[in-house]
């Protein structure tokens, strides 16, 4: 297969994913977000170590992918830990739909980072998005339905968790900017420890839901 048609489908395949990752968070139904973490983030560490093997099965590679400096961890795993609580959070207390709208102001928050932690050049046409993402967003909170915000658990908290969402992926890819030689193979990394960190918090703070067919299937 031609890498420019390969390339293509996956990256085609990854908007999918993003597009469908909201629907599946909501259809967990009643799973808390800690134990939702640590099961899809074991499946996913999981998935991508044994990928990362079969790809790289000699002890001096591993070594090369996953002995990196602790910022990069650091910044890994505050990014995809921290973005995920606080994105499945904000879809279990507000109405989804908001809150994946404001989850979404990131590409602009992106954009606004990039020029403040690293340097690049900000335009005035950038700046001027950014303000209209913003009060797009600000209009949306104004405008809930008043049936979705009354049946919600906690909107005003899901809301702003929706915002912090948007604000540590944004952080997140930005700062990864710093780390081009990092191999991508380390986020399965990234993705087991955000299970480790979870599984104890869940135990702590949440009661363990068993899914139904359902829940389990999303």
């Amino acid at each position: 297969m031609d890498n420019q048609v390969r390339a293509t489908i996956i990256g085609g395949s990854a908007v999918f994913l993003w597009a469908s990752l909201a629907l599946l968070v909501v259809k967990t139904g009643s799973v808390p977000p800690f134990q939702l973490i640590t099961i899809c983030f074991a499946i996913g560490g999981i998935a991508g170590l044994l990928w990362t093997i079969s790809r790289n099965p000699s002890a001096s590679r591993l070594k090369r992918i996953f002995w990196q400096a602790p910022i990069v961890w650091v910044v890994g795993i505050i990014g995809i830990f921290g973005n995920h609580v606080f994105f499945f959070t904000a879809l279990k207390l507000a109405p989804p739909a908001e809150a994946n709208l404001i989850n979404y102001l990131y590409p602009a928050l992106i954009m606004l980072f990039a020029g403040v932690l690293l340097g690049e050049r900000i335009r005035w046409f950038h700046i001027l998005g950014t303000i209209l993402g913003f009060l797009g967003a600000a209009i949306l909170v104004l405008g809930v339905n008043s049936s979705d915000w009354d049946s919600a658990p906690a909107p005003v908290l899901g809301m702003l968790a929706a915002l912090g969402s948007a604000v540590s992926w944004a952080l997140y890819s930005a700062l990864n900017r710093k780390f081009k030689q990092v191999p991508s193979e380390i986020v399965s990394g990234f993705c087991l420890v955000t299970a480790l960190l979870a599984l104890p918090l869940h135990l702590m703070f949440e009661t363990t839901v068993l899914p139904n067919a359902e829940e389990l299937f999303a």
